[in-house]
């Protein structure tokens, strides 16, 4: 017998159900309800909802209060950082997890009794409250480097990991301060094949040639299981740089049974080392009965700068198969490349 899902709480009944109900679970999903009206457009329903959520933080339940914290975070409820504040020294770990997370989203830049409970909590023996606390170090206190110094020597290679992200955001361009620079060259020799890679993609868009060996090894390696994030990017960057060493792992991505996350990029690569069947692929990609597929297509077919793709790409500008604007942005990628 089919159910029917039951209709969303009104923000009152989310409310009452949040601050009175006898059973657990349903507070907690009327939590999770008052999320949505905490995220409003509407002022009073944001005020309502969020004073709700803020009471939600000292139920007797550690989930609701978890929920609640990360409600607040997600709605960036600059009211609710006091409350949160206090919830960072939970009885319950997961929960000062949470009010770290949401600290890092509603805490200005520079709030100084932030940073000090950040802090207190990066200094923490529990990895998962240092990772916690070291991404919302990132963005309540920007100019501070010691604890990204510290997280790319530590323990725990997620947080070793994490770190090198973090890097990546704040040092775009620019010299590198010297511990900084020290650890991430370090890092390409970790034990963890995810932070050896995380700190070659970084590298190799600041241009060190020393971290082109990693990532080569990294796409060309087997059963190395990537996050689809750092393929993608490891794919892209091999690409962009003509890595003709990186060939086998991207033949593998562009023309394997089972394709993956970065298949279009892979193919692009290719092209862009001048290999016929990954051109060949990318003009049948334009002539494809799939709309998303075209489009892809197009995408691809500009940055691999793909002359021969030109006749075909004003046909479809000119029958509006695929949106105008993808087409042009391929076509003046593809000018680009006539003027290199």
């Amino acid at each position: 017998m089919l159910g029917f899902r039951p209709l969303p709480r009104t923000l009152n009944a989310a409310v009452r159900d949040a601050r009175s109900a006898s059973r657990d679970l349903v507070r907690i999903e009327a939590t999770r309800e008052l999320a949505r009206y905490a995220a409003s457009d509407d002022p009073e329903e944001r005020k309502t909802s969020t004073q709700a959520l803020i009471d939600g933080l000292a139920d007797k339940v550690a989930a609701v209060r978890g929920e609640s914290a990360l409600a607040l975070g997600d709605a960036k409820a600059e009211s609710a950082c006091a409350a949160l504040l206090e919830a960072a020294s939970d009885s319950n770990q997961r929960v000062r997890q949470m009010a770290l997370v949401a600290l890092g989203e509603v805490a200005q830049p520079g709030d100084a009794k932030v940073a000090k409970e950040l802090r207190r909590a990066f200094s923490s023996d529990s990895p998962e409250l240092r990772y916690q606390a070291v991404i919302a170090l990132a963005r309540v206190a920007p100019d501070d480097d010691v604890p990204l110094v510290r997280c790319l020597t530590d323990d725990d290679p997620q947080i070793r990991y994490i770190a090198l992200r973090l890097c990546e955001e704040r040092y775009e361009e620019g010299a590198l301060p010297h511990q900084i620079a020290l650890r991430a060259e370090r890092a390409l020799k970790d034990d963890d094949t995810h932070v050896r890679l995380a700190a070659a993609i970084w590298l190799m868009k600041r241009g060190e040639q020393s971290a082109e060996r990693v990532l080569v090894a990294a796409l060309n390696g087997f059963n190395l299981k990537l996050s689809a994030e750092d393929e993608i990017a490891a794919v892209d960057l091999a690409g962009r740089k003509r890595l003709e060493a990186a060939r086998p792992g991207l033949e593998r991505r562009a023309f394997g049974l089972f394709g993956g996350p970065a298949v279009w990029q892979a193919r692009v690569g290719l092209a862009l080392l001048g290999d016929p069947r990954a051109k060949e692929r990318l003009l049948r990609g334009l002539r494809s009965w799939s709309r998303d597929t075209r489009t892809h297509a197009v995408v691809a077919a500009g940055r691999a700068r793909l002359v021969e793709a030109r006749p075909i790409l004003e046909q479809l500008r000119a029958s509006n198969s695929v949106e105008g604007a993808t087409v042009t942005d391929a076509l003046a990628e593809l000018a680009t490349g006539d003027a290199e």
